[in-house]
């Protein structure tokens, strides 16, 4: 997802007493029950963020332990390898208290999940504060599992000086397919190393959002619980997305290797598809850049969000659900754009989905941020299958990258979405059974 490098945070150990008082109440409702004095419950919280991102969230949970009134602890670590590892600790019981994860995981891990129904009377957080349809995907029937954490969406970004250098408008980007292809062919500079466009030949997210664009979800529910494959019913527009792509590739206009973050930050891509954590590096090199919803629409991804695992008890999910009531609030009279998730969006670039944050001052005085928001708080979030469909991050990374790459590097088209066709058909039954899928 970012940048891999290893970060692994410890902390000191401290004493843990795991016993609740009831001779002493902390203040506010998210202190509803007791701690005993002096006593500290430890919270484990396992995420992957190990890019810069990573260091924000460090900050953010070492104030955590520092200031709550709750005697609350988290001991945060951050690893690459943190799928893996939960895939061994929760049948064990021996996972983390919260964890960090994308939508599809509930489905992957349900029975090893807290529900957290009772997140609305054990803490300050209202659930009328969330864009329905970001919590709307922490659900399974009428549980709720999941709080959302950030829209691992995707954007248009460009780069200004490229354009005006090619004497395209700065403050103009493309708005069709036709006008990405024209204003990069007018970027590119082999002497300089510049390409006009920064399209990922294999990246599943990106390739599923742009194929949507043009042909629409790869998976479709048209019956509650009965799913059908689109890479053939829609394989006129699957065609023309594959051959537009394959194009840019072959003019030279869009780099084959990797390694793009990179070259859009040294300024040799005019025209770029990624998410908002691209930008903070952005900046930090001085690229002088924006960024925008592509070709107008409504943003689509995945959502990562807060997960609480059952090897915690009562008492130490009750210490997790804190911490993440802290990340959105923080402590009485603070500010939403001095909280967690506002440093999420104003330090990092993430748009918001937390509605006193979005709706506040330094929030809605950014820009960026502004032209980056979901319009419809009530839009479809994720990216190209239905948020039922339990095989979201295989028709991803199984379909649609295979799909994408084989075409751009020279395979025959109709071979290839009969194959990704296939290979869909295929998650679909291995999720949900032969019954579910509709031909």
């Amino acid at each position: 997802m970012r940048n891999k490098s290893f970060i692994f945070v410890t902390a000191v150990l401290l004493c843990v007493t795991l016993f609740v008082a009831c001779n002493r109440q902390q203040g506010g409702s998210g202190g509803r029950a007791a701690t005993a004095t002096g006593a500290t419950t430890t919270v484990q919280f396992w995420n992957s963020w190990t890019g810069s991102d990573g260091q924000v969230l460090i900050d953010n949970v070492e104030r955590f332990n520092r200031n709550n009134p709750w005697g609350v602890f988290v001991d945060m670590d951050i690893s690459g390898g943190t799928g893996e590892r939960l895939a061994t600790a929760l049948p064990a019981g021996v996972a983390s208290a919260i964890f960090l994860g994308g939508t599809n995981d509930k489905w992957k891990y349900q029975s090893y999940l807290h529900d957290i129904n009772d997140m609305w009377t054990v803490t300050d957080l209202r659930e009328n504060d969330f864009m329905p349809s970001y919590l709307d995907t922490g659900r399974i029937g009428n549980d709720l599992y999941l709080i959302p954490f950030q829209h691992s969406a995707y954007y248009m970004y460009w780069n200004k000086d490229l354009f005006s250098q090619a004497g395209l408008d700065p403050e103009r980007p493309p708005m069709s397919f036709q006008e990405w292809t024209t204003m990069a062919s007018r970027m590119t500079d082999p002497n300089r190393n510049v390409f006009g466009s920064g399209l990922f030949p294999a990246f599943g997210a990106v390739q599923s959002h742009m194929m949507e664009l043009m042909a629409g979800p790869a998976i479709t529910e048209p019956e509650p619980g009965r799913y059908k494959a689109m890479f053939l019913e829609k394989s006129a527009e699957y065609t023309q997305y594959l051959m537009w792509a394959r194009a840019l590739f072959d003019s030279g206009d869009n780099p084959r290797e990797g390694g793009l973050d990179t070259m859009f930050r040294a300024n040799q891509l005019g025209i770029f598809v990624n998410g908002p954590w691209v930008a903070a590096g952005a900046i930090q090199s001085e690229t002088n850049f924006e960024m925008t919803k592509i070709f107008g629409h409504e943003p689509m991804g995945d959502v990562a969000s807060f997960f609480f695992t059952n090897s915690a008890n009562a008492e130490v999910k009750l210490a997790a659900q804190r911490f993440v009531q802290w990340w959105f609030t923080g402590l009485p009279g603070t500010s939403p754009s001095d909280t967690g998730v506002g440093n999420w969006s104003l330090d990092i670039g993430f748009p918001g989905f937390y509605l006193p944050l979005v709706n506040s001052a330094p929030y809605q005085s950014n820009q960026r941020l502004r032209n980056l928001a979901q319009n419809d708080p009530n839009a479809i979030v994720q990216i190209t299958c239905p948020d039922s469909f339990h095989g979201f991050q295989d028709i991803n990374g199984q379909v649609i990258s295979p799909l994408a790459q084989s075409v751009i590097f020279g395979e025959d088209i109709p071979q290839a979405l009969q194959r990704a066709q296939t290979e869909a058909e295929r998650i679909i039954v291995f999720y949900h059974g032969e019954a579910s899928l509709i031909r």
